[in-house]
Formats: C-alpha cells, structure tokens, sequence
C-alpha cells in the first residue's frame, strides 16, 4: 500500500480536522486521525465522542488495498507546512508502524511513527440521512454562534437552537442576556434541536451547499451536516 496526498490537500485536513480533535485527552486515541477508503478515496476522521468529523481527499493517489490506519495527529501538522505542490506519501514499514515521506525540494524526508490500535477507536456514529438546504444555512448558523454563551456553568446555553416550532423556522441563540433569533432556510427537521456551539459550526471554511439530518438513538439526538 501507498498513498500520496498533496500537500495544499493536507493543510485543508488539518485545518477542518482541527476543530474537533481535542488538545488534551486522557484517551490517547482521541488524539489520532483515522484514515480509510470510502468508495474507493481516501478519509481522515477525528472524533471527541461528542462530535466526529470527515475529510475525504478529493487528489489523494491510492496503490494497492488500504486498510484502515490511525496516527497520532501530532506527527502530521507539521507536514502542512511547506509547497502546496510537494506530496506527502505514507507506506506501512510494519504492522504496527508507518514511513511518512514528506518530499521538501526534491528531497524524500522519512520518518517512521507508530500506529494506534484500531481496537481503541469508539463506535462510529449513526448513519443519518440528510436532506439539502439552502446555501444560507451555514452562514446563519455563524452569525448566531457569537451570541452563545462563554460561560461553562451554563452548558445549555452555550449552543444554537433550531426551532422547528412553527412553518416560519429560524435559529436562535442567547447567553442569557442578549439573544437573535435569525430566519433560515426550511429545514428537514420534525421537531426542534439544540446544537453545541462548535469551532467546527464557527470555521468561516465551512460554506456552500450542505445537507443536514437528525436521527435519535434512545434519549440521544444526532445531527449530522
């Protein structure tokens, strides 16, 4: 197995994947970037237990059978910086082990890191399925996020609020003193929800067209976008 991916392609990973990867965990797989082939590309997935984020590489190069890997996100940020041309290729030294190749000017820099154990990884989310909404959605979502609450004794306030409540559905906000409460686009919900504030909701990268979907698993809603 080999894989190359350009580099311009893993800053935008890391960038996206950064939001949700948490600085510190007591769980060491918590820090790791899971990668895999769906439909025949390749994903890196990072997970906080709350939130879980994709990236699919749209220029990643794929020779022979992928298995799924998982490297501690650490060994990878430094790898975005450099030409956005150069590639970085990954090959399996064992099977407990992976060669990063990072190419600088003509020069192949290895490094050998170890993999996590697959078994460590928590359970993937449900499959939800999603429906488009219109292209504001997003940039709604981010003009609410600034009137969520800071304050961590207030958990509940420190989220956004679709309100599903009548036809004329909007998002909502407060932090106990002020509120908005911004008109959206239809959205494919039955009921209302309420959605953490996440850096990953606030990422001014994060636009264009998205589908959004909710499904409950006992007394847990998941929203996925």
């Amino acid at each position: 197995m080999k894989i190359n991916v350009p580099r311009f392609e893993l800053k935008d990973a890391i960038q996206g994947l950064s939001k949700v990867l948490p600085r510190k965990s007591a769980l060491p797989i918590l820090q790791a970037i899971r990668f895999k082939s769906i439909d025949g590309s390749l994903s890196a997935t990072v997970t906080d237990l709350d939130q879980t984020l994709t990236y699919r590489f749209e220029s990643a190069m794929i020779e022979g059978d992928v298995e799924s890997f998982m490297l501690d996100a650490r060994h990878l940020q430094p790898l975005a910086k450099g030409r956005d041309e150069d590639l970085i290729r990954f090959e399996p030294e064992s099977k407990d082990r992976m060669a990063v190749i990072n190419c600088i000017a003509g020069r192949d820099i290895r490094t050998v890191v170890d993999m996590l154990d697959p078994k460590e990884w928590p359970a993937d989310p449900v499959a939800i399925i999603t429906q488009p909404v219109d292209d504001k959605f997003l940039p709604t979502v981010r003009r609410a996020l600034p009137f969520a609450s800071k304050d961590e004794s207030r958990y509940i306030l420190q989220s956004i609020c679709l309100d599903a409540s009548d036809r004329a559905q909007r998002i909502v906000a407060t932090d106990g003193r002020r509120l908005t409460s911004l008109p959206t686009c239809t959205l494919p919900l039955k009921e209302s929800c309420i959605l953490p504030a996440t850096k990953f909701l606030a990422w001014n990268r994060l636009d264009g067209s998205a589908a959004v979907g909710v499904e409950k698993v006992s007394d847990t809603a998941w929203f996925r976008v």
